[in-house]
């Protein structure tokens, strides 16, 4: 006979339920009136190059204000992903990422889903932005996350390509937490390789992950593709990326996201 813990009773999981779609539904109401309301918003974080020191561009980080309150995507991006809004926040980073480097020189990079790329009126959208701002396009970088391309690779590969059209930079995100493909990275001809952050957190304290760190950085080097360190959190951590001749770096030891000044 089962235990008293090991019975699930019907009424506790409809109770669970409930509050999920309950939750569900309060980030809903909460994603459409932010979208009306022009309440998402872009935080800025910068990425430097490691041998001077100096800011080579930016990275566009969504948020979404609600009752004074700014929340980070992973409270409600998830759920943004199986609504009708999902498209519209898409549009509205690229938009404000590209008008607010309008008037500022340096780069900027901004983050693609594998459905944003098969959205149609997403991919007209972004396009039609490209050509409308070249300035920007040219210092434009789009990263996109390897191991979510894998099923729909030659959709993504024609994106790529018409991007490169513009001049755009293509990084691919979260390099080595898991596919890591080195022959498609090859193929796709990216400019840059973001290094995930748990290896860049883990190298100075096992060998074995600063190795690995080391093979990408050698791969990127004999492939002419930039590298970049992402979750950089201490000078340790950064200058033992310098010694293996990572070229770029983002995290807390750098910069925190926060709101830019156009022209500033």
């Amino acid at each position: 006979m089962p235990r008293r813990a090991d019975i699930v009773f019907a009424e506790d999981v409809t109770e669970r339920s409930y509050r999920a779609i309950d939750h569900n539904m309060g980030w809903l109401r909460r994603l459409k009136n932010a979208v009306q309301e022009d309440r998402i918003v872009l935080h800025f974080q910068p990425l430097v190059a490691l041998r001077t020191g100096v800011i080579a561009r930016y990275e566009a980080l969504v948020r979404l204000e609600h009752g004074g309150t700014v929340h980070s995507p992973g409270e409600w991006l998830h759920i943004a992903k199986n609504s009708k809004y999902y498209e519209d926040i898409t549009r509205i980073v690229f938009r404000k990422a590209i008008e607010t480097f309008t008037a500022r020189p340096e780069g900027v990079a901004v983050n693609i889903s594998v459905l944003d790329i098969q959205n149609s009126a997403t991919r007209s959208f972004v396009f039609e932005l490209l050509r409308q701002h070249p300035d920007v396009a040219r210092r434009l970088t789009v990263e996109t996350v390897e191991e979510e391309g894998v099923e729909h690779y030659e959709q993504v590969k024609q994106f790529i390509e018409r991007l490169k059209e513009h001049g755009v930079q293509i990084a691919i995100d979260d390099f080595g937490s898991g596919y890591s493909n080195f022959k498609r990275i090859v193929d796709l001809n990216v400019g840059y390789l973001k290094i995930d952050g748990s290896l860049v957190r883990g190298m100075c304290s096992d060998p074995l992950i600063a190795h690995l760190v080391s093979i990408i950085q050698a791969f990127g080097s004999f492939w002419g593709v930039r590298t970049v360190a992402e979750f950089v959190e201490d000078q340790q951590t950064l200058e033992r990326l310098r010694e293996l001749g990572v070229q770029s770096a983002q995290g807390h030891a750098i910069g925190k996201p926060g709101p830019l000044i156009t022209g500033g």
